[in-house]
Formats: C-alpha cells, sequence, structure tokens
C-alpha cells in the first residue's frame, strides 16, 4: 500500500523558537521512527512543509546581509533540502540497514501571467523603517507594504499552481521501493518566451 504522510514545518521547528539544527533533530525522531515502522510493510512519501523554516533563514540572511533576500526563490529552496536532509537522516537511523531513500526538490510550474504577480500578499523576512523600506525598493524593485506596528515589509506574490514538475519521478521512486522525502508544495518555476524553465521569487500557498 501506498501511504502519503504530511509533516507540518512545526515537527521541525515550533513557531516563534529559533532552534539550533541539534534541536531540529531531535524533534523529527520521534517522527523518524514512526515512519520507519510503515516504511518496512508499505511505499511511503514523506510530503512537508517549511514555511517557518523558510521565514527563519531570510531573517537570518537578512540580518548578515543587506541584500540578502535579493534571490528569494534560491533561499526559500535551501530550505527543501534543509528539511529533507534532516529527515532523511533520522529515517536512516530508524529503518534497517540497506533501507532506500530519496529526496526530491520539487518544483511547480506556474503562469508568469498569473494576476497574483501584480498584487503580492506573503511577507518574507525582516521588516524596515519606512527610510529603509524606500531604499530596498528603490534599489531591488520590491514591493513593500506595512503592519499594524507601522513597519514594511518584502512582499511576493501567491500565484496558483498549473502542474507538479517531479510527481512521475517521485511515483517511480516509491514504485521501486524507495521511501521518498519532498516538499508538500515546491518552487514555482514559469516557462519563459524561449520555453525555458526560470525561478521566481514567489510561494505557492498549500491549501
Amino acid at each position: 500500500m501506498r501511504i502519503v504522510v504530511a509533516l507540518d514545518e512545526r515537527t521541525l521547528l515550533k513557531s516563534g523558537a529559533f532552534e539550533v539544527s541539534e534541536s531540529r533533530s531531535t524533534n523529527v525522531q520521534a517522527v523518524a521512527r514512526a515512519l520507519a515502522d510503515l516504511a518496512q510493510d508499505h511505499q511511503v512519501i514523506v510530503a512537508h512543509g517549511n514555511g517557518l523554516q523558510e521565514n527563519l533563514l531570510t531573517m537570518q540572511t537578512a540580518a548578515c546581509l543587506s541584500d540578502g533576500l535579493s534571490n528569494i526563490e534560491m533561499l526559500l529552496t535551501e530550505t527543501e533540502g534543509m528539511i529533507g536532509y534532516l529527515i532523511e537522516q533520522e529515517l536512516l537511523n530508524a529503518l534497517p540497514e540497506g533501507a532506500d531513500l530519496a529526496t526530491i526538490v520539487t518544483r511547480i510550474e506556474v503562469d508568469r501571467n498569473d494576476p497574483a504577480f501584480d498584487k503580492p500578499t506573503n511577507a518574507v523576512g525582516p521588516s524596515f523603517s519606512a527610510a529603509c523600506a524606500k531604499i530596498m525598493q528603490d534599489q531591488h524593485g520590491w514591493t513593500m507594504a506595512g503592519n499594524a506596528q507601522g513597519r514594511l515589509s518584502r512582499m511576493i506574490p501567491s500565484p496558483l499552481p498549473r502542474a507538479p514538475l517531479s510527481s512521475r519521478m517521485i511515483e517511480q521512486l516509491a514504485d521501486s521501493g524507495a521511501c521518498v522525502i519532498c516538499s508538500g508544495g515546491g518552487r514555482p518555476v514559469f516557462r519563459n518566451e524561449a520555453g525555458m524553465m526560470e525561478g521566481v521569487a514567489a510561494i505557492v500557498d498549500k491549501d
């Protein structure tokens, strides 16, 4: 039997708690033991969220680099690899030696002409004073929006998904007997005029 297990990102990082990597590993160990019991008798696909980790990484990067959010799609992709590594490591420790696992960085195609790109709604990274927000807006072309505290944050869009680009590979790996780990959403990409895929600074809501 094929079983899809959805892990909330709070499995790894409690809201508001900037935990170190060791604590994250400890959090996922108990989940890995339960998953290992399933994986020994069934095809298991582990789909995880990464919203809290995305926020943590953007905050950390922005604290070190003044333009640390300029390549946001790469930053957000890093969280998929980090979470996949943690889950795979703990599952390997919980499963019998020789078990097959595969971690996939997933992508999802969106329409570059989606109206959501004209109305970004997702705040990412730290908040700025009005003066700093104006500098970031002028330098990088960011869309900024205010909050109840009178500060401003960078906003990125949430386009509708068109097609997952990794589902066939995930199915093939699961059919081969491997336990597959992947993001429940995936990094948004679009096909440009030349027919090539490009990453885009956006978040696809998982609802």
